[in-house]
């Protein structure tokens, strides 16, 4: 009774211990040298216990309880297919590796929140297309850097406004072309200086005024010609004195009208 008492002489913190309570002459033993079988009728505590030498065993307690114990490896091999309804709690605990592999389709669904962690690196690899749909927000947090390739074109579709913050520089390299194209107005605002370099023609464009106005003076250099071609009137004026200044040829300040 010792031996079924401390279940074989297997210890285990994670597995629950016997539900033993054997009143004589309720309690019937088989010994063999294998092992045991207990046919235990104690009112109240009805149950049957097979046990092997080894401490592998299984006991059905009286509260429909069964616990199944291997101490060595253990295979399940189904033909079939396989249902398990757990309608409570499951947990599972691992302390080897895991590999989860199916030759079909997988679904994971929990009708409740969803939780993974990862305490080390975590790789997902996709052969086809990866579709991520969220009902409410997204958020990405990286205490380390963010990379996103891809390998074909981005494109970035939003219903709502967007909005970058970033504390640092910023740096938008482009191999070709740059198109921006607002259906409203674009403001671009600089708490320093602004500084546009064009290795060839810069051009700037408006279907109706364009209006630049600055706190303190303008400057635009250029080691070519400047033209101001308005097709009605063009006009500079200064607070104080407007001055256009040829290197080559200094004209003094001319007013077309």
């Amino acid at each position: 009774m010792a031996d079924e008492q401390k279940g074989l002489g297997v210890a285990n913190n994670r597995h629950p211990d016997s539900t033993y309570a054997a009143k004589y002459p309720f309690n019937w033993v088989e010994k063999y040298e294998w092992g045991e079988i207990h046919h235990d009728a104690t009112p109240g505590n009805a149950r049957i216990r097979v046990g092997h030498s080894s401490g592998s065993h299984m006991e059905m307690s009286a509260d429909g309880k069964t616990v199944t114990m291997h101490t060595g490896h253990s295979s399940e091999y189904t033909k079939g297919g396989t249902t398990v309804t757990v309608d409570q709690n499951s947990d599972t605990k691992q302390s080897g590796h895991v590999r989860v592999s199916t030759s079909g389709d997988a679904h994971v669904e929990a009708k409740g929140d969803m939780s993974t962690v990862v305490h080390g690196n975590m790789t997902s690899h996709i052969g086809g297309d990866s579709i991520s749909s969220s009902g409410g927000d997204t958020v990405q947090a990286s205490k380390g850097g963010l990379i996103q390739t891809s390998g074909k074109g981005s494109s970035h579709k939003m219903d709502g406004d967007q909005q970058w913050s970033i504390k640092g520089n910023y740096t938008l390299q482009v191999g070709g072309n740059v198109l921006i194209n607002a259906g409203g107005s674009i403001t671009t605002q600089s708490g320093s200086s602004t500084t546009i370099v064009a290795g060839s023609t810069l051009n700037t464009q408006s279907g109706d005024d364009t209006n630049q106005k600055m706190g303190a003076k303008w400057e635009v250099h250029t080691g070519d010609d400047i033209d101001l071609i308005g097709g009605g009137t063009s006009t500079l004026k200064g607070k104080d004195k407007t001055i256009i200044q040829g290197v080559k040829n200094a004209l003094p300040p001319t007013i077309f009208g």
